[in-house]
């Protein structure tokens, strides 16, 4: 997650806007979403974020259903990645 971070930073920083202002608006979200998806395959969302979790528990906000929910999604995410891959390779034949 922290590579998707990271990548979000790169993307935004001409626009001075952080990856959850940028998805939370309705003209940069399907950019946003675009863009991610041509270069690395994939958007997770923020609150599913290493360092959006983080945040919450400097702020004492945490809860583990927050982890729960981020584990879930990454595996949802990864499922449907797996399942792109074979459907690809298989028309690859």
């Amino acid at each position: 997650m922290k590579k998707f971070e990271e990548q979000a930073q790169i993307l935004l920083a001409e626009d001075n806007i952080d990856y959850e202002t940028a998805m939370a608006d309705e003209d940069y979200r399907p950019v946003l979403e675009q863009e991610f998806i041509s270069r690395i395959g994939y958007v997770i969302e923020p609150q599913y974020l290493f360092g959006h979790l983080v945040k919450k528990i400097e702020k004492q906000a945490f809860e583990m259903e927050d982890l729960s929910n981020a584990i879930k999604n990454i595996e949802i995410l990864h499922g449907v990645m797996i399942v792109k891959m074979t459907l690809f390779t298989y028309l690859m034949i």
